[in-house]
């Protein structure tokens, strides 16, 4: 047995070379072990938010146990003890055994409690050695708090790197899958946790939507259910689980949801977009349970990022009111000549198969797709007497012609998010030998958008009939293209499209695919 100054020695050693809570915690129960005879112990802190405890660390405490500790809690006896900062034990039922229950408090604030469970009675330990395990519980509690503290204002700090990180990522990122995964990937690296998971919830049922670190056939190969299990509890509740033990917690375990996953714990947060719920999100571990702070970091990267992919489906809607507009555009462009009806959509087509070869970003592509689509808009202001003009355009007439890409330029440019398309729809007549128009540009001084544009808008247009003559064969057209090489196409993008024709063998089926 340790004499009283070889343990109070061993505390100091111990608060002062260590700065982990849980290390501290686990050495200090060591030391009184052989003075209670224990072998279970655990450590609940009070949180100062919800004024709810919870498990900071455990050893050997069973379902039972945590159940019978549970009633301590409802029953007063935990805040019994720390009130009035005094040890208790307390019999457990029908065993011979006891609950060592010894507070941790600061001057006047309540950090929580160590319980112990005993083999041994109260009469047969000495006054003094609860004293002193009394004593460096104050001084360990001290430690915690200072912790506590310390951990709050680095949570604080982190919170706002991960807020920046989310802001990143939600304004550079298209696709609300892709900013779902980067926001899993977060919480996993945030949590240390080893595995996670979205199951999307849609017309009464639940689905795999997205996994990181498993593969999403395993989350397949599980039986989650709206109406039961821990799914149900989160759907039906619309509130966060954490799930200590998930073997033992009979809770749960019956459903078998997660069988063929075998986490140890488990922490599970609702997904809500507009009030609606829409799905899930588990993180996993097979080390011990998750704390607040891993809620909290889970529950501020959920509640932000539901409003990211609420703004996204927001703009989804706008965007799809607007290709509504478009389509209508479109048809009254097309309504003026018919001879270059669907024209608009296969240049963007070949404009968007360019694109995709050369690797554009998403940003330039969503441009190409609308802006393509828009590139002869300025002609609805000429008349389709010129337009669809079977002999040849006087000079004036040709003029008029000419001055479609600045009267386009002007309508779309009332249209904010099509800002950076505008430049392509003046300059897709621009030529790379700068005889081209409105502004006689060369080179790569036409944006290159424009230059892919103006390779597609002449294959298509070689390849249409026209009023004063027929459509050439592809062949033919790919010809007329590679001689315009240098002189009225950008080069590289002249090969690169031929090269598309190419694999294709020359079939334009594979741009069957809709535009809009």
């Amino acid at each position: 047995m340790k004499n009283k100054n070889e343990i109070v020695q061993r505390f100091i050693d111990l608060i002062t070379s260590s700065k982990e809570v849980k290390v501290v915690v686990e050495n200090f129960l060591d030391l009184f072990r052989d003075f209670f005879h224990y072998s279970s112990w655990a450590v609940l802190i009070l949180d100062e938010d919800t004024d709810q405890f919870n498990f900071l660390i455990r050893e050997n405490i069973s379902i039972d146990n945590m159940y019978e500790i549970k009633s301590l809690i409802e029953e007063g006896i935990v805040d019994w003890t720390i009130e009035r900062e005094t040890p208790v034990f307390v019999p457990l039922n029908g065993k011979n055994l006891h609950f060592l229950v010894v507070p941790l408090k600061v001057n006047r604030i309540k950090v929580g409690v160590v319980v112990v469970i005993c083999s041994i009675r109260e009469s047969h330990l000495m006054q003094e050695k609860i004293d002193l395990f009394s004593s460096l519980s104050r001084q360990l509690a001290f430690f915690i708090d200072n912790s506590r503290l310390r951990k709050k204002l680095k949570h604080k700090k982190k919170e706002k790197v991960i807020l920046t990180r989310l802001s990143q990522i939600v304004n550079s990122t298209q696709s609300v899958d892709e900013l779902l995964r980067f926001v899993l990937d977060l919480i996993l690296e945030e949590t240390e946790s080893e595995y996670g998971f979205i199951l999307k919830l849609a017309k009464g049922s639940i689905s795999p939507w997205i996994s990181s670190r498993i593969s999403l056939s395993k989350i397949k190969g599980c039986p989650f259910s709206p109406e039961k299990g821990a799914v149900g509890y989160i759907v039906s509740t619309g509130r966060p689980l954490i799930i200590d033990d998930y073997k033992k917690d009979v809770r749960f375990s019956k459903s078998g949801e997660f069988t063929h996953l075998l986490p140890s714990t488990a922490l599970g947060i609702p997904m809500k977009i507009r009030g609606e719920k829409i799905g899930v999100l588990f993180i996993c571990n097979k080390s011990p349970f998750y704390t607040n702070y891993d809620l909290d970091t889970a529950l501020t990267v959920t509640a932000y990022t539901s409003m990211a992919v609420k703004n996204r489906f927001l703009y989804d809607d706008l965007r799809q009111s607007f290709l509504e507009t478009v389509r209508s555009l479109i048809q009254a462009i097309e309504a003026k000549d018919k001879y270059t009806s669907g024209h608009s959509r296969m240049v963007t087509k070949y404009s968007l198969s360019i694109g995709r070869y050369l690797k554009l970003s998403a940003k330039d592509m969503e441009m190409i797709k609308f802006c393509g689509l828009l590139h002869d808009i300025g002609k609805i202001g000429i008349s389709e007497s010129i337009l669809g003009k079977p002999s040849s355009l006087t000079k004036r007439e040709y003029e008029l012609i000419k001055r479609h890409p600045v009267i386009g330029e002007q309508i779309v440019r009332q249209i904010n998010f099509l800002k950076d398309g505008l430049p392509l729809i003046r300059h897709h007549h621009e030529r790379y030998d700068g005889k081209g128009y409105p502004d006689g540009l060369s080179g790569n001084n036409i944006p290159l958008l424009a230059r892919i544009l103006s390779v597609a808008d002449a294959f298509d247009a070689m390849t249409s009939d026209r009023p004063y003559r027929k459509a050439m064969s592809v062949k033919d057209a790919i010809q007329e293209l590679i001689k315009g090489k240098g002189t009225q196409f950008d080069p590289k993008i002249v090969d690169v499209f031929c090269r598309i024709l190419e694999e294709k063998r020359f079939n334009l089926s594979f741009l069957e695919m809709p535009v809009l």
